[in-house]
């Protein structure tokens, strides 16, 4: 029996050894286990059913789907065209290999490579658009997992999302890290000094930050969804926002070091309502229940501070 045209999941290791030695392979019996399909939605569900517990990567797993195909080329319609990687190394491989396709992705002037990964993607997505910011933080293995297997992918990639959803979540929740880390570096090098020259109120207020900051990407990324959703209405244009507010660095601190103060705010205020019980910010922001209350909180100031939104494009 001879097969043409097949795809091997979960074996490529096993065919490499045969293909090195193949010197030695005399009576040599490997197990297969072959599906024939012309649906390719069944055969990525096979593969993925059969592989749940396997080495095999969820996210290359799903590589092939249809929704991870459909939105790469969607995305290379984007004006300019952005890359996006439906696995690892998948751009390692382009830049190696086709380096003038891959040419398409880099700013002529700055160099900059427009490549974005569905994995960071789906995380800025759930806490963005989903309002699941601690599933999207404590949960992530889930993202490439299918509802009935207790994931998330449905939820996150499906006819309805779309590469600005996307592009604008990952470039929100990168933004977010960004802000973190150097905050984080600043305060490290501070203490590495003892703090010297610094007054007595910013450090405790910066001892206030380092609690809970760095723990906090997914939530203030919710977070700019909650401001967005204020300014512009729940069904606020993806495509919009990422042509305005996004391209607007100084709009985008503003937005970022209004909602870390609120969030530490906060976070104040539960630590007191604990009283004498021992609190710890990460644990809070981990719990998915928490985001309801932080949510009321940060709508609250929102709407007694209405001046916030009015530097937001209209």
């Amino acid at each position: 029996m001879h097969f043409k045209n097949f795809r091997i999941i979960n074996g490529a290791q096993t065919c490499n050894t045969l293909f090195l030695n193949l010197d030695k392979l005399e009576n040599v019996l490997v197990l297969l286990r072959v599906f024939e399909t012309k649906d390719l939605d069944l055969a990525t569900r096979i593969a993925i059913s059969n592989n749940t517990q396997s080495p095999v990567k969820g996210r290359d797993l799903f590589s092939e789907d249809d929704q991870q195909i459909r939105l790469q080329k969607e995305f290379d319609k984007i004006r300019p065209p952005v890359f996006y990687e439906r696995k690892r190394k998948e751009w390692d491989s382009l830049w190696k290999n086709k380096r003038l396709e891959a040419l398409k992705y880099v700013d002529k002037q700055t160099k900059a490579k427009r490549i974005i990964d569905n994995e960071t993607c789906a995380k800025g997505f759930m806490a963005l658009k989903l309002k699941m910011p601690a599933e999207a933080k404590s949960e992530k293995q889930k993202i490439f997992v299918l509802e009935d297997f207790g994931g998330y992918y449905e939820k996150i990639f499906n006819p309805e999302t779309t590469p600005y959803h996307l592009l604008v979540s990952y470039k929100i929740i990168t933004f977010v890290n960004e802000k973190i880390a150097e905050f984080t570096k600043a305060y490290k090098k501070l203490e590495k000094n003892n703090f010297q020259g610094i007054k007595e109120k910013d450090l405790k207020y910066m001892q206030k930050l380092i609690e809970f900051l760095p723990h906090s990407d997914t939530h203030i990324t919710a977070l700019f969804g909650l401001v967005f959703e204020n300014k512009y209405g729940e069904d606020y244009d993806f495509e919009r926002i990422h042509n305005t507010v996004l391209q607007n660095s100084d709009v985008m601190n503003k937005i970022y070091e209004w909602l870390r103060d609120q969030l530490a705010l906060h976070i104040d205020n539960v630590r007191s309502a604990f009283g004498a019980k021992p609190f710890n910010a990460r644990n809070y922001l981990v719990n998915p229940k928490s985001f309801v209350s932080i949510e009321n909180f940060i709508n609250t100031q929102i709407k007694y501070n209405k001046q916030f939104l009015d530097m937001l494009p209209t």
